[in-house]
């Protein structure tokens, strides 16, 4: 798991500020560093190191004069987790140096595919799998992707077509941005190094804005908070030539058939098999690894999977709390005599919230939906200050198995659509489902009206804000609609654009920042489309969430985890915490303060509810959070907020 970062340029350069783009990234690899510069036209290659390069290696500073025509430049920082020595080096050449690869991520199966390489006549000099990568592309070119089950994002050079050619995994677990200045590309693991180029503009899209405050969502891919900056979709590559000429394409494309296969007997050793084989995978290491434990029944089950699979006991971190509410020990504590694991427990205050929250942000990078990323933050510490860098992580089963409450609605509401009105009470236990569901009966001429009214009732937003992106606000609502018609639609919008995506952002990042690589079992891709291919009695059944699931781990989870039906997850005492900053808060929304969220907040308004609780609390939350983002990120400068033709109609 590491930090990459790079550039290809349309002309020769003679400096670039890659060790700063490099350093900015040192948390997501302190083990190693590393540099390529090259003339990709002529194929000349160039190895540069600095202080945290393995003197054994013997390259020459990256500081020093930099050879002519340099165009193509990659910068990497690593995080030894397989093949501890110097042979996993990166930038990493093919053994005629015709491809170079910066890559972040890891592929489980790369043993696999090793073999079948070896079997074509491939020698390989390290047991990395960042080299079969290599390999894999050079035999099969970007048909190589569909072979890896992991998680990665990667730029290779390909000397032999003159490309770089970058690719993300499926569904986006490791994150790709990068940029474009006229003909000239840059690229990174994070936003960050590439705030640090001057032809980059720090630009803020009031699109984003609206889609934060007002529809509670984050920066959809590819779209940053940073106009200018994307991310590389989920399942797509692209491709940059030495003109500048940039290609994305889909690599990955989302089965269309699901929730058809009958769901039989049969089916729960299968999905036990399958999630028991994707937990085994991710076991694979050469350091300490370990898993979060929630109490609930992802990280339960992959807790007590693993203990299957390990010669050791695994040690668990799990976030707890004072409050009982908030509290899950009492489900831990069972998972934990019955796998013997060792536990971790940590215990955010809201205190110390307080004082990290600016640090928070700036790992985050952009603003985020709750504080409780804090409780995730802590246990990830907590994870690193025990020298434990790999972590397995219960990240996407609710979005797999329908694990939220209004799944059951959203159940119930499809079986109206197909006349069977038995489901139709169990509409109502979801207001927004139901609410959907009168959207869905309206005309489509009072979708605007309707949109209008419910903006209205957010009581802190500007009015002309609002007013600007009302057509964003009407078309939001028409595409979450057609996301509710059934179960297995709605967990598939969810999987791959509503919910999901910004968890594995959220994950990732607190992650890296303490050095930590987070592996989530539930994401493997062969259980994903298997399991989205079951009916939604698979998902749901006898009042039930996760019905496959639940009856897989009958006799090896215990059964009061097993049978359990709340859901908690990541859970803060959130109003507790903003009532306890009240003090930070009012000075925070000073007049003299001058916040920069004033275009669209309604000071007055909000300056009455610091410190309070409530239905808006989430708003206020949100809208705190934004500014303290603009504080960490341009520190007093002015700020550029450019709108979309859309927002501007």
């Amino acid at each position: 798991m590491c930090g990459i970062v790079g550039a290809l340029f349309e002309k020769e350069v003679t400096s670039f500020p890659i060790r700063a783009m490099a350093d900015a990234l040192k948390h997501r690899g302190p083990d190693d560093e590393g540099y390529l510069l090259s003339d990709p036209a002529e194929g000349r290659f160039k190895s540069r190191g600095g202080t945290d390069t393995p003197a054994s290696l013997h390259f020459s500073s990256i500081e020093a004069p930099w050879p002519q025509q340099t165009r193509l430049i990659f910068g990497h920082r690593r995080l030894s987790i397989l093949d501890l020595s110097p042979a996993g080096h990166q930038p990493m050449p093919d053994s005629k140096k015709e491809l170079w690869i910066t890559y972040n991520g890891e592929i489980y199966n790369y043993k696999e595919i090793r073999r079948e390489l070896e079997n074509l006549g491939v020698r390989f000099f390290s047991r990395t799998d960042t080299e079969v990568i290599l390999e894999a592309y050079k035999m099969w070119g970007k048909e190589c992707l569909p072979k890896f089950n992991g998680m990665w994002a990667f730029a290779l050079w390909d000397g032999r077509q003159k490309i770089l050619f970058c690719a993300r995994d499926r569904f986006g677990v490791k994150p790709f941005y990068y940029a474009q200045a006229g003909r000239d590309f840059f690229f990174a693991s994070e936003i960050k190094p590439l705030l640090l180029l001057p032809q980059i503009p720090k630009n803020v899209s009031e699109e984003a804005i609206f889609d934060y405050l007002v529809l509670a969502l984050p920066a959809r891919e590819p779209r940053t908070f940073f106009k200018g900056i994307q991310s590389l979709e989920p399942g797509h590559c692209l491709t940059v030539d030495l003109s500048g000429r940039l290609n994305h394409e889909r690599w990955y494309s989302f089965p269309e058939e699901i929730g058809n296969k009958p769901y039989r007997k049969e089916s729960t050793d299968e999905f036990r098999e399958r999630l028991s084989d994707a937990v085994r995978l991710r076991l694979q290491s050469d350091v300490r690894v370990g898993s979060c434990l929630s109490g609930g029944l992802d990280s339960s089950s992959i807790v007590s999977l693993g203990a299957k699979h390990s010669a050791e006991p695994l040690e668990t971190f799990s976030g707890c709390f004072d409050e009982e509410r908030y509290d899950e020990r009492k489900f831990i504590q069972p998972v934990l005599e019955k796998t013997g694991a060792r536990p971790h427990f940590i215990f955010p205050q809201g205190h110390g919230f307080w004082e990290e929250w600016p640090e928070l942000v700036a790992a985050q990078e952009e603003p985020f939906g709750s504080t409780s990323l804090y409780a995730h933050w802590c246990v990830m510490r907590e994870a690193s200050q025990n020298q434990v860098n790999v972590l397995l992580n219960g990240q996407g089963g609710d979005e797999l198995l329908a694990g939220y409450p209004r799944y059951h609605a959203n159940r119930a509401l499809g079986r109206i659509l197909k006349g069977d009105i038995r489901g139709f009470s169990s509409c109502f236990k979801d207001p927004r489902i139901f609410g959907f569901f009168a959207f869905y009966l309206l005309p489509s001429f009072l979708h605007a009206p309707l949109a209008n009214r419910l903006a209205v009732a957010a009581p802190f937003l500007r009015r002309d804000f609002m007013a600007r992106h009302l057509a964003r606000h009407v078309e939001y609502l028409r595409e979450r609609i057609s996301c509710q018609r059934n179960l297995s639609i709605s967990l598939r919008s969810d999987f791959l654009t509503y919910i999901l995506p910004s968890l594995l952002r959220y994950e990732d990042k607190n992650s890296m920042h303490f050095s930590v690589e987070v592996r989530l079992p539930f994401m493997d891709y062969r259980l994903v489309e298997w399991v989205f291919g079951l009916e939604d009695a698979a998902k749901i059944g006898t009042g039930i969430n996760k019905r496959i699931l639940r009856e897989s781990m009958r006799g090896i989870l215990p059964e009061a985890v097993r049978v359990r039906s709340d859901k908690m997850g990541w859970a803060t005492p959130q109003e507790t915490w903003l009532a306890t900053g009240r003090a930070i808060l009012k000075d925070f929304f000073a007049e003299s303060a001058c916040p920069a969220v004033l275009p669209w907040v309604r000071l007055d308004e909000l300056k009455k509810n610091v410190g309070q609780s409530g239905h808006h609390s989430d708003l206020f939350w949100r809208i705190i959070n934004l500014e303290m983002w603009f504080r960490v990120f341009f520190a007093g400068e002015s700020i550029p907020v450019l709108e979309t033709s859309l927002s501007q109609n």
